[in-house]
C-alpha cells in the first residue's frame, strides 16, 4: 500500500480512498481542485497499482497502516490524538 501526497501539508488534510477494485488514479480529474483547499493523501491499496507487483489482497493489516498514517499526518500538523476524538 501507498500513499501519494500533495505538497501544501500547511492545509487541512484529506483522505480519498478509493473504491473497491479502483484504482487510486480515478481521483485524477478532481485532485488539482482538491489541492487549492485541502493536503491530498490518496490510498493506493495492494495490488490495485499498475506499477507495482503486489497482489490484490485487501489484508487486515491495511486498515491498521492508515490508521497509522491518519495519526502520523494529524500528530504533524500539530494535534494531539484526543484532541479531536469524538
Amino acid at each position: 500500500m501507498k500513499f501519494y501526497e500533495s505538497v501544501d501539508s500547511s492545509k487541512p488534510v484529506i483522505f480519498l480512498f478509493p473504491g473497491t477494485c479502483c484504482l487510486y488514479s480515478s481521483f485524477d480529474h478532481v485532485l488539482d481542485g482538491l489541492h487549492s483547499y485541502f493536503y491530498t493523501v490518496t490510498v493506493s491499496y495492494d495490488g490495485f497499482n499498475p506499477n507495482e507487483k503486489n497482489p490484490r489482497v485487501l489484508r487486515n493489516k491495511d486498515g491498521e497502516k492508515i490508521r497509522k498514517e491518519i495519526l502520523y499526518l494529524f500528530q504533524k500538523s500539530g494535534h494531539s490524538e484526543t484532541q479531536h476524538a469524538a
